[in-house]
């Protein structure tokens, strides 16, 4: 067991090293000597889990996949309806976009790699397709929370925080009207106080 953990220790050591020095020197500079440096391993040691350079930038593109998996099934207990579309949206502020900046590099230096994101997501849509709300609340979180996990990984100008957190608010409170014998969503709120004001 020990050495199980170890072993994985190190390879996401590896990973966190590879995508510091695509940051640095960019993908096609980087070399596998680089990496092992950087990581504080030998080289035969970096090949032990990643045979080449290919090997270790698609491992860069699971390892992120795997950490948007691993934050969605810590988020399992919420079992009501919109309970996956919140914690996709809770994923726009906990996941670390810095880790992907490497992921994004690779991906312009090799379109191959879009192939298995494209996979994770159209299950992750499954999943908002099927979460109990309307499929088109679900979608509209998953574009908004894409968009300010992108905009944090190209460090784009800060957002004012007070206005992000009540963005949060708001959205949330979207994923929990529930979807009506018919398939579509009720009137929120909001939706209900503008049509009784237009009837006045």
């Amino acid at each position: 067991m020990y050495t199980l953990v170890v072993k994985q220790n190190t390879k996401k050591g590896i990973l966190e090293a590879a995508s510091r020095v695509i940051q640095q020197s960019g993908v096609s500079r980087m070399t596998l000597e680089e990496v092992a440096a950087e990581a504080k391993v030998s080289k035969g040691g970096l090949l032990y889990h990643f045979p080449s350079k290919n090997a270790l930038i698609r491992g860069l593109v699971d390892d992120l996949i795997a950490q948007c998996d691993l934050f969605f099934d810590s988020h399992k207990h919420d079992s009501s309806p919109g309970g996956f579309t919140r914690a996709y949206l809770q994923s726009s502020l906990f996941l670390d976009a810095s880790s992907a900046v490497g992921v994004v590099s690779a991906i312009a230096n090799d379109p191959s790699l879009l192939e298995p994101l494209h996979k994770a997501y159209a299950r992750w849509q499954a999943r908002l397709d099927n979460d109990g709300i309307d499929p088109v609340v679900a979608t509209m979180v998953r574009l908004i929370a894409d968009g300010l996990w992108f905009s944090s990984l190209i460090g784009t100008p800060s957002l004012d925080q007070s206005i992000v957190k009540r963005l949060i608010r708001y959205i949330d409170d979207l994923t929990r009207v529930k979807k009506t014998e018919r398939g579509s969503s009720k009137a929120s709120p909001h939706e209900t106080s503008a049509k009784n004001k237009s009837n006045i």
